[in-house]
């Protein structure tokens, strides 16, 4: 696996467990032909969640707006995702764009809902806005979207979860049932 600079040491290992055996080994992909980033490369004191965002709701949709985040393709802009939106714009965006020119990227997945959106919103893809809608609308192939002048597939994807959760039973389904479908996606 090629990783980003510190990822083993700001990843946890269930997150690796997670990605290496529940997303790649489905999908048939070895870690050497990934490059692991984080999108955001911004860590927070405290996780950007719905109940830090809400208090701060105001503020970072005002923020958002100044520099021409479009919150309305936001779902829930309490989300956090707003705010990962703001850093991706001030500290990230470049550094994904440079990547995306330097090698030779196919496939991109991304993990949880706000890496999505904003990839969705700060790119102008035009595609559902939640993550479950899009992987209901998957068959054999992963939509194909166009970011920095390059056409990619897109598979957003959960970030980790408990498997034993109710809530997430769609997600399970989806990552046991569906996902190795794609395998014929993705080279080998």
């Amino acid at each position: 696996m090629k990783k980003s600079s510190n990822y083993e040491d700001t990843e946890s290992k269930p997150l690796q467990k997670y990605i290496k055996h529940r997303i790649l080994l489905p999908l048939g992909i070895d870690e050497s032909r990934i490059i692991a980033t984080n999108l955001i490369n911004a860590y927070y004191h405290d996780v950007p969640n719905r109940k830090i965002a809400k208090n701060y709701e105001d503020q970072i949709i005002r923020a958002a707006k100044k520099i021409g985040i479009n919150i309305n393709m936001y779902p829930d802009r309490a989300n956090g995702a707003i705010l990962h939106a703001l850093n991706f714009e001030s500290l990230a965006r470049r550094k994904l764009e440079m990547t995306l020119e330097r090698y030779p990227i196919k496939h991109i997945i991304t993990l949880g809902e706000p890496v999505y959106q904003v990839l969705r919103e700060r790119y102008g893809l035009d595609s559902a806005p939640k993550i479950k809608d899009i992987l209901r609308s998957i068959v054999r192939n992963p939509p194909v979207v166009l970011i920095w002048q390059k056409k990619l597939s897109l598979l957003p994807l959960p970030h980790i979860f408990n498997e034993n959760s109710p809530k997430w039973k769609f997600y399970k389904d989806f990552l046991d049932k569906h996902l190795p479908l794609l395998a014929e996606s993705y080279e080998k």
